[in-house]
């Protein structure tokens, strides 16, 4: 709650986030959204005012959003410097280039001999990457382990 806005937002078609903490940046989202009047208003003037009145500037900011596409939104915002990105869905996470090309994603086994692929660690040691951990377990397959280790049988 030290800034705002400085979260997600959903637009017209999707979610995308916005960290726009200081009060140049404030003043970059207040022309993006043809709102002018906001950089004075008392509410917002401060990045401290914005903290306190995030919820309020939150719900504001909400409405103009949804809008447009979130497209549309990011391209404004990056042509005043205003970080901002799209939130992917897990399948865009997957597809991304730069997870790939970091070989974040691997296939994990599951019980029943089925293949899927999940993100591993993004740490690499000496160009070595870090084990996945064990693959789910079977329906009841630590249910003795688990009753154990909180007491019960």
């Amino acid at each position: 709650p030290r800034n705002a806005p400085y979260q997600a937002y959903r637009a017209r078609d999707r979610y995308f986030v916005i960290a726009a903490g200081n009060d140049k940046l404030w003043a970059s989202v207040c022309d993006i959204v043809e709102r002018p009047g906001l950089v004075s208003d008392p509410r917002f003037a401060t990045v401290k005012d914005r903290a306190k009145n995030q919820v309020e500037l939150a719900q504001l900011l909400t409405a103009i959003f949804d809008a447009r596409d979130a497209a549309d939104w990011l391209a404004a915002f990056e042509r005043v410097g205003v970080p901002a990105s799209l939130i992917n869905s897990y399948s865009e996470s997957l597809a991304d280039p730069q997870v790939q090309a970091n070989d974040w994603i691997r296939e994990l086994r599951l019980p029943g001999g089925a293949v899927t692929r999940t993100f591993a660690s993004p740490l690499a040691i000496g160009g070595r990457h870090l084990p996945l951990p064990k693959a789910p377990p079977r329906l009841d397959e630590d249910r003795a382990a688990i009753l154990a280790m909180i007491g019960e049988r």
